[in-house]
């Protein structure tokens, strides 16, 4: 799963928004190569993810770890 899938659920489900609202997440991933400095992935996700229950209670550790209890420690 994304990160960005969980950012965007969060808060557009809490708003009641999801289904009016898109978010876009960049990632920049250096090369070694030479090439070109990085490479970019571009996500972009609209609507309602239908994350589980599990999904959206496990996420908020990974942004807020002193806020959440974070699985498995």
């Amino acid at each position: 799963m994304s990160y960005v899938l969980p950012r965007h659920d969060e808060p557009h489900q809490q708003a009641g928004l999801a289904d009016r609202t898109a978010t876009l997440g960049v990632l920049l991933t250096p090369r070694t190569d030479g090439t070109r400095p990085r490479d970019t992935t571009l996500l972009r996700t609209q609507g309602d993810n239908r994350l589980t229950p599990e999904e959206a209670k496990r996420c908020p550790a990974l942004w807020n770890p002193q806020g959440a209890e974070v699985p498995g420690t």
